[in-house]
């Protein structure tokens, strides 16, 4: 028998919890299962005070704070610059940990198409952008 991994808060930030928490309250209600009581007043308080004009994604607990992106694309471009970061560090790291490479190699070796290479889908400009704002 497979043990289901244990979800908890602090493995999240604060909005992606909120968003969880509705995801997994529209998921009960779809299939007809009882809410708890706190989650019953908690919708029923969202509701009431959306329909008084306050702002839903403030009520709801969902609305991101500055520069927070909300969209799993948005987290996932994020992974992949920070990937991109990390093979530009590695490879220019002296031997034997890394390449010795410059930076200028580094981007090249990122934005290249060759078989075996890195493909992180920037062009060689984003990258040398990326590099210098974040190395």
């Amino acid at each position: 028998m497979t043990k289901r991994k244990q979800t908890t808060r602090d493995q999240y930030s604060p909005l992606q919890w909120a968003q969880l928490r509705l995801r997994v309250l529209a998921i009960a209600m779809r299939e007809d299962k009882p809410l708890p009581s706190g989650d019953k007043k908690f919708l029923a308080d969202a509701l009431e005070r959306i329909a008084d004009g306050e702002d839903p994604e403030a009520v709801l607990g969902v609305k991101a704070k500055r520069g927070e992106r909300k969209t799993a694309n948005a987290q996932a471009t994020a992974f992949r610059q920070q990937a991109l970061l990390s093979f530009i560090a590695a490879v220019m790291c002296p031997p034997p940990d890394g390449y010795g490479y410059s930076l200028e190699k580094a981007i090249q070796c990122a934005t290249e198409d060759s078989p075996g290479e890195a493909d992180f889908g920037y062009s060689e400009d984003t990258v040398r952008n990326l590099a210098t704002n974040n190395l």
